[in-house]
């Protein structure tokens, strides 16, 4: 069975204790879906339509016609999404959606029965748990096979307790010591709790939105101390698929919508991103069961 199969989610067979955090986690932004689709009067219109053409697919552009005002297409997809991720709707191929009978008694005049959501806690703990390293997703071997091991390898920006230059470090227990360097604000990377970083790694207080205090603009313009055919950008962020993306996945799209007016990338984003910035994305890892994918990038 697929993992995307409605029949594999605990909202089809019953939700258990330990499941309502997902559901507090992604519920606002499913809610947030359901009542702009039902405020643009989409839900009532879908449901009249499927009387005449019973489970039929949609596309966005008929979706968006069904609108009784004016909304912006991206904004739209983008509920979609989260809403066929947590399998209101079905995603039946890129940009269209099938209804299911959730959907339809949605837009049914004579029911508009709502559900109260219970919050949860833990979120951040729950999320670094649940999602996998970032070492188990990238193949670090060649980068240290390749490298000269007299300068830094690897320097860790905003890296907080240190915890994914220790995932090198556990990897390559025999790398030298001080080539391993985590960034990070003063009172961060002097206090890092229960968790002791390895004295082999080097610790380095310093803002990155100030200049570099050993080279100059260092990650101001990190390009600029980069080295051609040789030096790697790696970033481990979320890699949005151009179908079938996780509810994870959209619950995190919207949220950075609503917090930060963010968004999630797909391939194809991070590549326009960081060739503005002077870079190739030259792969991308990732891993069925991770929700993050490790980006490689090299100077242009």
């Amino acid at each position: 069975m697929s993992l995307q199969s409605p029949l594999a989610h605990p909202l089809a067979c019953g939700i258990l204790p330990h499941q309502r955090f997902s559901i507090t986690f992604e519920g606002p932004g499913l809610v947030a879906g359901l009542q702009l689709l039902q405020d643009l009067g989409i839900w009532t219109e879908w449901t009249e339509a499927d009387r005449q053409n019973p489970g039929a697919a949609r596309t966005l552009g008929e979706l968006l016609s069904w609108a009784h005002t004016t909304c912006e297409p991206n904004l739209l997809c983008r509920f979609l999404r989260h809403i066929a991720a947590l399998y209101v709707i079905h995603e039946t191929g890129v940009g269209t959606w099938q209804p299911t009978p959730t959907s339809l008694a949605l837009g049914a005049q004579e029911t508009h029965a709502g559900e109260v959501i219970k919050a949860g806690y833990g979120v951040m703990t729950s999320l670094t748990q649940y999602k996998m390293i970032w070492t188990d997703v990238y193949d670090t071997q060649p980068l240290v096979a390749g490298a000269d091991l007299t300068k830094p390898l690897f320097v860790d920006v905003s890296g907080a307790q240190g915890l994914d230059a220790q995932r090198v470090l556990d990897l390559h227990p025999d790398l030298p010591t001080d080539i391993l360097i985590v960034h990070d604000l003063p009172e961060v990377v002097t206090t890092h709790g229960k968790e002791k970083l390895d004295s082999r790694i080097r610790k380095m207080a310093h803002d990155f939105f100030q200049p570099q205090p050993i080279t100059a603009r260092m990650f101001a313009e990190v390009k600029k101390v980069m080295t051609p055919g040789y030096s790697k950008l790696l970033i481990y962020e979320a890699v949005l698929p151009t179908q079938g993306a996780t509810h994870l996945m959209t619950t995190l799209d919207l949220a950075l919508m609503s917090c930060t007016s963010g968004l999630e990338r797909t391939g194809e984003a991070w590549r326009a991103l960081l060739k503005e910035g002077g870079f190739k994305v030259t792969s991308i890892s990732r891993h069925p069961m991770a929700v993050e994918g490790v980006i490689e990038a090299e100077i242009e």
